[in-house]
């Protein structure tokens, strides 16, 4: 074996090293539980720093809890299929941002369209309502396994 065929299968011999040591992905749960906060407030000006401006005193407001959505993995089905009936279709009459502290909050600018993105949550809660269901057996039978094991 030559000098620079040993350098060459030394270097990919530590790449896949490094690679081993990485750290596993697992999927973590939020701290928080995710919420989206919907405002229909049809009084929507651009501030001076060209950011809407909303008066939250004259908006119709609505916050639902989403339990199904705990991961980023969930985060991004439910922005994808969010994305596709709701926000392309309505686009310049929606804006919504995304917090870090499990807070979403969606901006409209009709009474209607803040009803169809309640409805559009609600619907999507009710067809992953079993994912709740399934996590929470899944943690009383970790618990009856654990007060088990101390008697």
């Amino acid at each position: 074996m030559s000098d620079e065929e040993y350098i060459i299968r030394r270097e990919v011999e530590e790449d896949e090293q490094e690679l081993d040591n990485l750290p596993v992905k697992e999927e973590s749960v939020f701290d928080n539980e995710f919420r989206i906060l919907v405002l229909a407030n049809t009084s929507i000006k651009d501030g001076e720093d060209g950011n809407p401006s909303v008066n939250v005193e004259e908006s119709d407001m609505e916050e639902i809890l989403v339990r199904q959505v705990r991961t980023m993995d969930n985060v991004n089905e439910f922005f994808d299929s969010f994305d596709a009936t709701i926000a392309e279709p309505n686009e310049g009459h929606l804006k919504y941002e995304v917090g870090s502290d499990g807070l979403c909050v969606v901006l409209v600018d009709s009474v209607n369209l803040k009803d169809k993105v309640v409805n559009f949550v609600n619907k999507y809660i009710d067809e992953h309502k079993e994912e709740i269901v399934d996590e929470g057996k899944e943690n009383e039978d970790e618990s009856e396994r654990d007060s088990k094991r101390r008697r």
